[in-house]
């Protein structure tokens, strides 16, 4: 199955209110951005907002679950380290679709 820009696109608007509760701005990375479509996967980032609050990443991760269903960490977690910036690397499957994965990054 293919992840389409305009559907990334609607994923962003899905899940923008679940960020916004939680002191993060989302945003399209990947080839779903660059390219407009990907037989893989579509990469959403999780960026914080400090203005508002300070980022709840439990939060976050929480909500992101109960919307998303079961997510579990990336493969091979130990390329994206806290110190490199990433907070959290999660993978979640569709409820729709479960053959379309969404990664979510979460950049601290």
């Amino acid at each position: 199955m293919m992840w389409e820009r305009g559907e990334a696109i609607q994923l962003i608007q899905d899940v923008r209110e679940i960020a916004l509760r939680f002191n993060y701005h989302v945003a399209l990375g990947g080839s779903v951005l660059h390219v407009g479509r990907s037989d893989n996967d579509v990469d959403i980032y999780f960026l914080p907002m400090h203005g508002t609050g300070y980022p709840d990443l439990d939060g976050l991760c929480g909500a992101l679950d109960i919307q998303w269903g079961y997510s579990e960490d990336m493969a091979h977690r130990d390329k994206y380290p806290v110190e490199k910036g990433y907070r959290a690397a999660k993978k979640v499957y569709w409820k729709i679709d479960p053959r379309k994965r969404i990664d979510f990054w979460v950049l601290g």
